[in-house]
C-alpha cells in the first residue's frame, strides 16, 4: 500500500486523460475510474523518482496503450536522474550516512521497479 496521490487530468471536450504518478497496486482502481468517467488514457507522467512505490506507467502502456510522457526530473533522458546520481557512490553513501535516517521500508522494491 502506498501513501502516494495519483492525479487524473482530463479534457471533457476531447475525451482524453493523463494520470500523474500512477501506482502499480492501484492500477485497477485507476482504470475503473477512467472507465466510469469516460475519457481515454493517453499519457502517464511520473513527477519524481519514487522510493515509496512502483510506478504503473509501463503497465498502463501495456494494458491500454497510453504513452509515458516522461519524468519531470530529467530534461535530457527518458528516465529521471535522481540528484544522488550526480555524486559518486562513495559521496552518496557518506551523505546518506550523515542523515542518520532509517532505511526506507519499500525502497528495495521501489528502486528496481522504477528503473527503465
Amino acid at each position: 500500500m502506498s501513501n502516494t496521490y495519483t492525479y487524473l487530468l482530463g479534457c471533457e471536450t476531447r475525451g482524453k486523460a493523463m494520470l500523474l504518478d500512477p501506482v502499480i497496486n492501484s492500477i485497477d482502481r485507476d482504470l475503473h475510474v477512467l472507465q466510469s468517467l469516460g475519457p481515454t488514457l493517453v499519457y502517464t507522467l511520473d513527477t519524481h523518482v519514487h522510493a515509496d512505490h512502483v510506478t504503473a506507467a509501463r503497465q498502463l502502456t501495456a494494458r491500454v496503450g497510453s504513452r509515458i510522457a516522461g519524468r519531470l526530473l530529467s530534461a535530457r533522458r527518458k528516465c529521471a536522474t535522481p540528484a544522488w546520481m550526480l555524486h559518486t557512490l562513495v559521496e552518496f553513501t557518506a551523505i546518506m550516512a550523515e542523515l542518520d535516517m532509517p532505511h526506507p521500508k519499500f525502497i528495495d522494491n521501489a528502486v528496481p521497479g522504477n528503473r527503465c
